[in-house]
């Protein structure tokens, strides 16, 4: 159970890793098992040896309806980067099935498993507090509103509070004042979330203000309000081809931020300018599912729409490079 068994606990039931890079190879499956490095070092107050998440990968074809699960319990998200990958996610269980589903289609085939945290664990076992391990000496909280767009390098640190304290004001409060601010300064600097820009930050700074993330293979950071996805180059120099899309620029770099919302919240709570975004239908399977894209700024906002169009909520922000940086792009295959 992540968070919760530790190292001994595996091998005691699975005895010790049978594959490279310390993987258990079985008939039908594979898994790879991520351990904590220490207290509050990859963002969880565990000790070290205390299982982080799980990712299981099947052999054998394995579609959606095969788990027979309650899906009215998933959140269902279609990856916007790699559109024909699909994310049914049960907070509460902590559990994540990836499943490959083009645009169009419904019960996918399985690709990945993931368990780890728990709607619980985040609240009892998120290291709230990491940036004082981070930083030696404390650092100063920006004001109440203050977009954490704004946030200086010497203030990563209580960027990283202002997002994950619920203690200052409700929560929805909170979300709708940071949302908002973040859109203000998004018509003017779109790319950059939290200190954090595409074709720009790294993975070390990332770190700093997010914490190690939950999972090496997906990067996710878990926050009170909303998951955060980080994409990295890792095809520096075009050296390789590929059928997605990759950057030129150094290994680690980010290329992607994706934040999906866990409570939506109504669009017009915004102030933005929409002349400037494009409306965009997503999937052709999901009725109501919009994008408005500005890919000039590289900012995407996500939102789903009402049958009767009158209202409409924010579900998510995509954070990509702007259109005068395609140069960077590598070639498709």
């Amino acid at each position: 159970m992540p968070l919760h068994s530790t190292r001994e606990d595996v091998e005691r039931l699975l005895g010790k890793p049978n594959a490279t890079y310390g993987r258990y190879e079985f008939d039908k499956e594979r898994a790879e098992i991520s351990y904590s490095t220490g207290l509050c070092v990859n963002g969880w107050k565990v000790p070290v040896g205390t299982v982080i998440d799980i990712v299981v990968s099947p052999k054998e074809s394995l579609r959606i309806s095969d788990l027979k699960v309650d899906l009215r319990k998933y959140e269902r998200v279609r990856d916007p980067k790699v559109t024909s990958h699909v994310y049914y996610a049960n907070r509460d269980d902590g559990l994540r099935y990836v499943a490959y589903e083009p645009e169009g289609t419904t019960d996918g085939k399985i690709l990945t498993t993931y368990y780890e945290s728990t709607t619980e664990d985040v609240r009892n076992l998120y290291c709230k507090s990491k940036d004082e391990i981070i930083r030696a000496e404390p650092a100063k909280r920006p004001k109440r509103g203050q977009p954490c767009n704004s946030v200086s390098d010497g203030e990563v640190a209580a960027a990283r509070k202002s997002i994950s304290s619920a203690s200052t004001y409700s929560e929805q409060e909170r979300s709708v004042t940071i949302l908002r601010a973040n859109a203000k300064v998004s018509q003017a600097r779109a790319k950059e979330w939290c200190g954090i820009t595409p074709l720009k930050s790294t993975r070390t700074r990332v770190e700093r203000i997010l914490g190690t993330p939950s999972s090496e293979r997906l990067p996710a950071y878990h926050l009170p309000d909303e998951i955060v996805y980080v994409d990295f180059a890792a095809n520096p120099g075009c050296r390789t081809q590929l059928s997605r899309q990759t950057w030129n620029v150094p290994e680690g770099t980010v290329t992607l931020i994706r934040r999906f919302l866990k409570k939506p919240i109504p669009l017009k709570s915004l102030d933005i300018d929409l002349s400037k975004f494009k409306k965009v239908k997503s999937d052709n399977d999901v009725e109501g599912h919009f994008y408005y894209v500005n890919e000039g700024e590289g900012f995407t906002v996500e939102f789903e729409a009402k049958p009767d169009g009158k209202d409409e909520f924010v579900t998510g922000y995509i954070y990509a490079p702007r259109a005068n940086q395609k140069r960077l792009r590598c070639p498709v295959k």
